[in-house]
């Protein structure tokens, strides 16, 4: 059983067992005093299948964002194949599409921050540096999505973000050339 399992099944019990609890509760009223303990500990150990299930998601915070993420992937590469380029900014943040530049030449389509572009939708990119923090963020000129830009932080890592900067800025001008 993964873990994605142990959780859902931990929220399972405690929802029972707290159901359970509280429909006894209810006809405590009618039963002998003695039969109160069961509802309270049906409800004490749905409180303690919560705090099992919180604990297992504080070690992996995300499981199922990540699973998520790594459907999205796929499902870009069974529309579009292969990417023929990626570029990864922040791993340990993600780990998925939204903090990687997919480009996908064969179809021209790129994908920025998790977002599918054409590659005629990109109109400009620039680097914008914070020098007192010493930050880099880049942002992207779009059309579409109802954005008229998109913005990359890439905190301290400049040359990534000039990297980025050069190589979008190759496609802005391919297809400002090709209209």
């Amino acid at each position: 059983m993964d873990k994605e399992q142990k959780i859902e099944q931990r929220k399972k019990l405690s929802t029972i067992c707290k159901g359970l609890g509280f429909i006894l509760l209810a006809f405590m009223l009618f039963m002998p005093k003695w039969f109160v303990v069961f509802p309270i500990l049906l409800i004490f150990s749905s409180w303690g299948f919560y705090i099992d299930g919180q604990r297992l998601m504080r070690k992996d915070p995300a499981p199922i964002q990540k699973n998520q993420k790594k459907q999205a992937f796929e499902r870009l590469v069974s529309r579009y194949g292969e990417p023929s380029e990626r570029i990864d900014f922040k791993k340990d943040r993600y780990d998925g599409i939204v903090d990687s530049i997919l480009i996908f030449d064969d179809v021209q389509h790129i994908v920025l921050d998790g977002l599918d572009f054409e590659m005629r939708d990109l109109t400009d990119c620039r680097l914008v540096e914070d020098e007192h923090r010493n930050l880099y963020s880049v942002i992207v000129g779009v059309k579409g999505f109802g954005r008229s830009e998109v913005t990359l932080y890439l905190e301290e890592d400049g040359e990534m973000a000039k990297k980025i900067v050069g190589r979008i800025s190759e496609i802005v001008q391919q297809y400002k050339t090709d209209l």
